[in-house]
């Protein structure tokens, strides 16, 4: 069976399945000839030395399998001295390949085997501590606190590879679980771990400081995987990741690097339900607010109500000095966490709305097109939680119990200190049968739909004229995914979304702009336009000044004439592709056959004006009846009437 294993890419996978199958039976056997058979070296070292020489090219499941045999002759071997032979055995021939760095596949190799021997307690670090002694003499005089150290920074120097890193991030979130246990290490020091992670956060840092470019890596395959398999010891990184630093730049602001890695990890750390947005979640709930920033928060989502999750809760200064960091960078990633969460319908806090509505409208005007774009990224993610977090609210809302639900001494949770409440309850977390009051769900609620008001408001505002490109760029784009997120919660925000439809200064801002000088702000604001449901178009307008408030269509129909007459007078590029833009958008919000004719025959009898004109006198034509924008106009209504040949 060894040998038809061994045939190799065409070997079936039944005869690894059955050479493994055969050796597990034997070993549980109730023959003892079969089962010595079993747990001798030899079969051990045969499985482990075909492992390693078929597992890069044969990869199918049956091959891990051999490995399962390997952990099991080891830990239930009858023989206590054979199953230490078979592990040094094996760690002699694994610890070589990672000391000395032959090449990827024999690195990548070694350490998918020390993290799976690892991960089953076949071996423990102890052990690798002993064997690196054994076979490295230098490491012999080396303390097992910076023999450590030194195979972490050789794991960490693999991050930098594409092939290996996926096995090195595995390998590292293990050792770091089996180092903090008491015991595992040789020389374990009072009943506690051989390190501490604040000493690991520094061998991390360390490691990106010496080659930023596998910060990346670091988060998708150490930090991730970490973070889902070692709630503790992620917390207690994230919790001093999440204490401010003093500044170490010349300019009294943390290095790019050092702030690149901890804003990183809390951003992981906030989507895998860890890391906490800063302040109260709700502000009028007293019983929310605890001393430490390792809490037990309650009301984490709405979907979740009275079940406590520990957690680190942000620190507000930490974020405010990533907002206002000197590199981009840093502000984006900042932001990230600031606005990223394990559930598109958690709450903000008072405190998150402070500092997005402190450090929005800078991001909004910055020059570096790069951040911007980042920046609205972030945003985009921003509103869905808004959304769903408003959605949620108001189903909590109706689906509100009564006050008399809450169980103990208190009326309800926003009532404020019950009578014989003691002050140690009130700072203590909440038992998991308590619900919030409806005063309280409300009053969260308000918060999200008043900080979306003010969102809206604040895109309309930098629509103006007198705004610069970045600020029209990026509020056009930022409102064009407002829209374009509706669609995910039809209930969460329509008082906002019907102020855009029907506000005289919205539709105008948004008009001018399909006049600017900058090709992608036409193209955004005629774009965000079309975007309009059709039910719209027709209803009266508000904020115009006249009594009777005229419709969409015919606001536009007036637009269309003054861009017209307007790029008729300068000639410029710009304001006739604009003109041309305004006729397509009307087509499109036309409805009807015979309508949509009437707005081509138009542009055909304007383009037609103009042609009779320059048959007459060319030279005066070109500067009184340019006709680029008439042949633009041709070509925009007809993309936008797809329809105009009826079926």
């Amino acid at each position: 069976m060894e040998a038809t294993s061994r045939r190799g890419r065409d070997t079936p996978i039944t005869a690894t399945t059955k050479l493994c199958g055969f050796i597990q039976q034997s070993a549980k056997s109730e023959s003892t000839l079969l089962k010595l058979w079993a747990f001798r070296d030899e079969t051990a070292l045969l499985l482990f030395g075909f492992y390693t020489d078929w597992n890069e090219e044969n990869q199918y499941r049956s091959m891990k399998l051999v490995l399962d045999v390997v952990a099991l002759l080891i830990t239930q071997n009858p023989r206590a001295e054979s199953g230490r032979a078979i592990k040094d055995h094996i760690l002699d021939t694994l610890l070589p390949t990672l000391l000395r760095r032959p090449n990827k596949q024999r690195v990548k190799l070694s350490m998918a085997s020390l993290n799976y021997l690892l991960t089953k307690g076949s071996c423990s670090v102890g052990d690798i501590t002993s064997g690196c002694s054994r076979l490295h003499p230098p490491a012999a005089a080396l303390s097992t606190l910076a023999l450590w150290g030194t195979l972490i920074r050789d794991m960490y120097y693999w991050m930098g590879s594409q092939y290996v890193c996926p096995v090195a991030g595995k390998l590292l979130g293990t050792v770091f679980r089996r180092l903090r246990e008491p015991g595992e290490t040789t020389a374990p020091a009072h009943g506690a771990g051989l390190i501490t992670a604040e000493l690991w956060l520094s061998w991390l840092q360390e490691a990106v400081v010496a080659s930023p470019d596998i910060l990346e890596n670091i988060k998708n395959y150490l930090l991730l995987p970490l973070f889902k398999s070692d709630r503790e010891g992620s917390l207690q990184l994230l919790l001093h990741l999440a204490v401010p630093r003093p500044e170490s730049n010349g300019d009294g602001h943390e290095l790019s690097t050092s702030a690149l890695l901890r804003l990183a990890a809390l951003q992981i750390g906030k989507k895998a339900g860890l890391v906490n947005d800063p302040g109260t979640l709700f502000r009028a709930s007293r019983v929310a607010v605890y001393p430490s920033w390792l809490t037990d928060e309650w009301f984490t989502d709405p979907l979740h109500l009275g079940k406590p999750s520990k957690a680190v809760v942000l620190h507000e200064q930490m974020l405010e000095n990533g907002l206002g960091h000197p590199s981009p960078e840093v502000r984006a990633l900042a932001l990230a966490v600031l606005v990223s969460s394990a559930s598109t319908s958690r709450p903000y806090s008072a405190d998150a709305f402070d500092l997005l509505r402190e450090h929005i409208p800078r991001y909004y005007a910055d020059p570096d097109a790069k951040f911007r774009h980042e920046v609205l990224g972030h945003t985009k993610n921003m509103v869905m939680r808004i959304r769903g977090a408003m959605f949620m609210l108001k189903r909590t809302t109706t689906a509100q119990p009564a006050p008399t639900a809450v169980a103990g001494k208190t009326g309800g949770l926003g009532a404020g200190k019950a009578e014989g409440m003691d002050p140690g309850e009130m700072a203590g977390p909440p038992p998991s049968n308590r619900l919030p009051s409806a005063d309280t769900v409300q009053d969260t609620l308000d918060r999200h739909e008043k900080f979306f008001g003010w969102y809206m408001t604040f895109l309309r505002n930098e629509l103006i004229p007198p705004a610069s490109y970045q600020r029209h760029i990026a509020a056009l784009k930022a409102t064009e995914a407002v829209f374009a997120r509706k669609k995910d919660h039809p209930d969460g925000s329509d008082a906002a979304m019907g102020s855009v439809y029907h506000d005289f200064v919205w539709i105008r801002s948004i008009l001018d702009l399909i006049m600017d000088a900058f090709d992608d702000v036409r193209e955004a604001a005629t774009t965000l336009l079309t975007s309009f449901p059709d039910d719209v178009v027709k209803e009266p307008l508000a904020g115009d000044g006249r009594e009777r408030s005229p419709t969409l269509l015919a606001v536009l129909h007036g637009f269309c004439h003054r861009a017209d007459d307007h790029a008729s007078r300068t000639g410029r590029a710009d304001h006739a592709d604009g003109a041309a833009r305004a006729r397509g958008l009307l087509c499109a919000w036309t409805q009807g056959f015979g309508a949509r004719i009437n707005v081509l025959e138009h542009v055909l009898d304007a383009l037609e004006a103009n042609l009779s004109l320059a048959e007459v006198d060319l030279g005066q034509a070109a500067l009184e009846s340019p006709v680029h924008g008439a042949f633009a106009s041709v070509r925009l209504v007809a993309q936008h009437s797809t329809t105009i040949v009826p079926h």
